[in-house]
């Protein structure tokens, strides 16, 4: 990592620090999902698991966002990729990601256990839920801590278990 790639990281970690005011968080039933944004460190990653992802939201349109190595974003479709020469001075400068930034997602997932530059989306997203693995060292960023299990499908167990148990009491 560069001199400037540190410099748009740390400028990243302080903006994600400021509080951005109240959002109202909604817990629903799982067929009620209809929009959701995955955070994933690859996309075979999150491959190896849609499936299973269908099943637990069956109503369910799916977005991922992930990273990529190089600086030209070919990506297309409901599959958004980042590089470090998307941020300038602490803000998203490439115009598709800055849709993802802008999309009111009834739930974001996020299966990155360690910090890396896409909290920065968990952060600003105007979702009415986000959901992160529990023991992890960005808690903050999320409305409901899951515990993740030995894989990812038994994260997305854990959280389909969850938000029924949830929705099931009427906590929503």
């Amino acid at each position: 990592m560069g001199i400037f790639d540190n410099l748009k990281r740390n400028l990243l970690h302080k903006k994600i620090s400021k509080n951005l005011g109240e959002r109202e968080i909604k817990i629903l039933p799982l067929e009620k999902y209809h929009n959701i944004l995955i955070i994933v460190d690859t996309i075979n990653n999150q491959k190896a698991f849609s499936n299973h992802l269908q099943l637990v939201f069956p109503n369910a349109k799916f977005t991922t966002l992930t990273f990529r190595d190089q600086k030209l974003d070919e990506s297309s479709g409901f599959t958004f990729t980042f590089h470090t020469n998307d941020m300038g001075f602490g803000k998203i400068k490439n115009d598709r990601l800055l849709g993802v930034v802008n999309t009111n997602f009834d739930l974001v997932i996020d299966f990155i256990k360690k910090e890396t530059e896409l909290d920065y989306f968990v952060q600003y997203s105007k979702s009415a839920l986000k959901i992160g693995g529990l023991n992890t060292t960005k808690n903050y960023l999320y409305d409901l801590l899951i515990e993740c299990g030995k894989s990812d499908t038994d994260f997305i167990e854990n959280i389909k278990t969850q938000i029924n148990l949830l929705t099931k009491n009427g906590n929503n």
